[in-house]
C-alpha cells in the first residue's frame, strides 16, 4: 500500500509540472537561461556606398525581412550582441535605433519608434571597456554612440529578453559626414 502511494505522489508531481511548464512557459518550451553571444560584423562597400551586414542570421529567425544579422532570443535567454566594422577606415557607429516590429519601412527616413519604459530597459549599449558608461534608448528608441567616441568601430547591446516582442534595430555608421543605415531584426522570446 505504501509503495502505492508512493508511485501515485511521484506521478501526480511529475504531471503537475508538466501542467505547470506548459501554462507558465508554453508548450514545449523550457526557458535554457543561456547568454548567447552573437557576433555581428559590418562592412562599407560598393558605389555607392552600402553598410552590409555580413553575419547571416540565425536560422530560426522569423522576420519577414532579409535574415542577415537576425538574432533570436529564445524565452528565457539573454543576448550579449557584438557589432564591428570590418575593413572600413574611417567608418564609425554615430547611432543604434530600436523600433517595435519585424520589418523597417525603407521609405522612411525618420521613423517613429516609441517604446515603453519597459521595452526600452531590455537594451543597454557599452564600449567594452571595463567599468565603462552604459547607453539606453531613449523615448524614440535611440542609442547616440557617439557619446562612447566619434571613432567607435565596436560596441556591445545588451539584451535582457523580459519582454515577448518582435524588434527591429537601425544601425547609422558615419564617415566625413556621409552616413549609412541598415535595419535587421531582434526576435525576443521574453523572459517567462
Amino acid at each position: 500500500m505504501k509503495t502505492t502511494n508512493v508511485i501515485l505522489l511521484l506521478a501526480l508531481a511529475v504531471i503537475a509540472s508538466i501542467v505547470l511548464t506548459h501554462y507558465f512557459i508554453g508548450p514545449g518550451a523550457v526557458p535554457s537561461n543561456v547568454v548567447i553571444k552573437p557576433d555581428i560584423k559590418l562592412h562599407v562597400t560598393g558605389s555607392p556606398k552600402e553598410l552590409i551586414i555580413k553575419t547571416l542570421g540565425r536560422a530560426n529567425c522569423r522576420a519577414s525581412n532579409s535574415l542577415a544579422g537576425c538574432i533570436t532570443v529564445s524565452k528565457g535567454d539573454t543576448a550579449l550582441i557584438s557589432y564591428e566594422i570590418q575593413t572600413s577606415p574611417g567608418w564609425y557607429f554615430s547611432q543604434f535605433k530600436i523600433c517595435k516590429g519585424n520589418k523597417a519601412n525603407k521609405d522612411a527616413d525618420d521613423l517613429d519608434c516609441k517604446l515603453t519604459f519597459r521595452q526600452r530597459a531590455d537594451f543597454e549599449a557599452t564600449d567594452g571597456t571595463t567599468g565603462g558608461v552604459k547607453l539606453y534608448p531613449d523615448e524614440n528608441g535611440v542609442i547616440y554612440l557617439t557619446q562612447f567616441s566619434d571613432e567607435l568601430a565596436r560596441f556591445y547591446l545588451d539584451d535582457s529578453n523580459v519582454i515577448d516582442e518582435d524588434y527591429f534595430y537601425r544601425i547609422e555608421a558615419c564617415n566625413a559626414g556621409v552616413c549609412l543605415l541598415t535595419d535587421p531584426p531582434i526576435i525576443n522570446g521574453g523572459r517567462h
